[in-house]
């Protein structure tokens, strides 16, 4: 059979267009064309434990970071930092590739935690806690002590966005390489911080709270932390000089039983009577106290009890924001934290919503939420597991509630 030149001529031009597509396909893969950051992790897990990782920093364009900052800002207002509609994801990943255009050292107390303040590419600041420390479960006696894990920075956030509460800066994980985004910037208080080994790991010597001094190294001059979005750029975050009467101190002390013998389950006498001292009837909503309370108990966060809350210039209250929550997940189940619900038999009813909606599946919700932070995973199985425990422990709680108050006395709208 003879076949005709034409479609012999057509199926060699096809082949050839085929060919071109093929090339321009590799081509854009060898060069990444989005022209973002990218960090290849080989094996996650492993890394956690063994560093082994392949760092690449590609060129960044085209990416009009001022505009996502701008935006970012102006969705905070008197009742969220975010939505469930603000574009998170966008500014979590800005967040993890916007060029680092300055840094330095941000340590305020020689007692908190290690930490610079990133200025990046739009003008946002940014802090970025260093991970000191490999994840370990943190024994009772240290709850307050000891080294930050700035992972529990992340997974308090990844919470907030889960339950629905939107008053937690964005936080996410990110691994900066020494040589190519923080040394040429850095200042000369953050370079002294710093010692460079022969073989390129990063060291830091720095005294943790309540420990001695210790040396705390990355390998291969990448450093891993959190990075957390500094809503200071935008307004005044100020911190009343109270603490929260069930805070923490106060048990250490001794003075626990004396000062609280009232602190009985569904004891709305002393609560009402709470909530009208300072600063729960001024700068401080009650539901934000128990939005808190939760939030601590969930993940036994003992560094608690510090009201924070965004103000403008004549001290008008705009919004009360959790933060700090580096000294969490301690080996220890202590109800105190759960005080502000079980004694006034209250919470807000979109929070209990939320509790309900995760009560069966917290553990597999927390880890896909968190599955593509670059500090992944950011828990260990055993907190996983009692941080699923308690969620169900707070909803056992308010069922008792509704049975003393009704959903309608239970519920609280600020």
């Amino acid at each position: 059979m003879q076949v005709h030149p034409y479609k012999i001529f057509s199926g060699i031009r096809l082949l050839l267009l085929l060919a071109v597509l093929v090339f321009f396909w590799m081509i854009c893969r060898f060069w990444n064309l989005d022209m973002t950051i990218v960090l290849d992790i080989d094996d996650r897990s492993s890394f956690q434990s063994e560093g082994r990782y392949k760092y690449q920093m590609h060129p960044i364009i085209n990416r009009n970071y001022r505009q996502i900052w701008e935006t970012c800002n102006q969705t905070i207002n008197e009742e969220s930092i975010y939505k469930p509609t603000t574009h998170v994801e966008e500014v979590i990943d800005a967040l993890r590739r916007a060029k680092i255009v300055k840094v330095d050292l941000y340590s305020p107390s020689e007692f908190t935690a290690y930490k610079w303040m990133l200025i990046l590419e739009g003008g946002q600041q940014a802090l970025f806690k260093p991970s000191l420390i490999n994840k370990t479960v943190k024994a009772s006696v240290n709850c307050v002590s000891g080294c930050e894990h700035p992972e529990y920075e992340i997974a308090g956030f990844a919470l907030n966005r889960l339950f629905g509460l939107g008053n937690m800066p964005y936080t996410t994980g990110r691994r900066v390489s020494w040589d190519q985004e923080i040394a040429p910037v850095a200042t000369e208080a953050l370079r002294r911080s710093i010692t460079v080994r022969e073989d390129g790991d990063i060291c830091i010597v720095w005294s943790c709270y309540l420990e001695d001094e210790s040396t705390y190294c990355f390998e291969n001059g990448v450093i891993y932390g959190a990075v957390i979005y500094w809503i200071g750029n935008r307004s005044v975050v100020q911190r009343t000089a109270e603490k929260a009467s069930w805070h923490h101190e106060y048990h250490a002390m001794g003075d626990f039983l004396t000062k609280f013998s009232s602190l009985l389950f569904g004891n709305r006498t002393y609560c009402d009577l709470f909530r009208e001292k300072e600063p729960y009837g001024d700068k401080v909503s009650f539901g934000y106290i128990l939005d808190m309370a939760a939030i601590d108990f969930l993940m036994l966060n003992y560094d608690g009890g510090k009201h924070t809350y965004i103000a403008n210039g004549n001290e008008t209250i705009h919004l009360n924001i959790l933060i700090d929550y580096g000294l969490s997940f301690c080996n220890r189940n202590d109800p105190i934290l759960l005080a502000p619900i079980y004694q006034c038999c209250s919470i807000r009813k979109n929070l209990y919503k939320n509790l309900l909606k995760y009560s069966a599946n917290l553990t597999e919700a927390f880890d896909a939420a968190t599955r593509d932070d670059p500090l992944y995973p950011l828990l260990l199985p055993i907190d996983l597991i009692v941080m699923h425990r308690r969620l169900n422990t707070i909803i056992t709680l308010i069922e008792i509630c509704f049975k003393k108050y009704g959903q309608t006395g239970v519920f609280v709208l600020s």
